[in-house]
């Protein structure tokens, strides 16, 4: 099928006539992103890591920051963790966050 056909049936879509994902895809932004998005990664399996293991890095820097030396059940609900978790993370800072010797 050539490109010109191809785009003159996609101006003929309904959200409601994509398969999963797309449909999903373009009911959270719009048609023209899932489109573009079914382009690029046409025959493609895609997996978006979970956001929390993506922002680790940072969650742990923002912890460090605001580790007070007692605030573990504030920072284990703000950032949607145990506070079992947030004492190991905590273990090597001091209240300032500066490393522990």
């Amino acid at each position: 099928m050539e490109e010109e056909g191809i785009v003159s049936i996609i101006e003929k879509l309904n959200i409601e006539e994509l398969p999963s994902p797309y449909s999903e895809i373009a009911s959270n932004f719009d048609l023209d992103t899932a489109i573009k998005m079914a382009f690029i990664f046409q025959g493609s399996q895609v997996y978006f890591q979970n956001i929390k293991n993506l922002l680790r890095d940072k969650v742990l820097e923002c912890i460090k920051e605001e580790f007070t030396g007692f605030n573990y059940a504030e920072l284990a609900k703000k950032y949607g963790y145990s506070e079992r978790w947030i004492r190991i993370l905590t273990s090597q800072y001091n209240k300032k966050g500066e490393q522990k010797c």
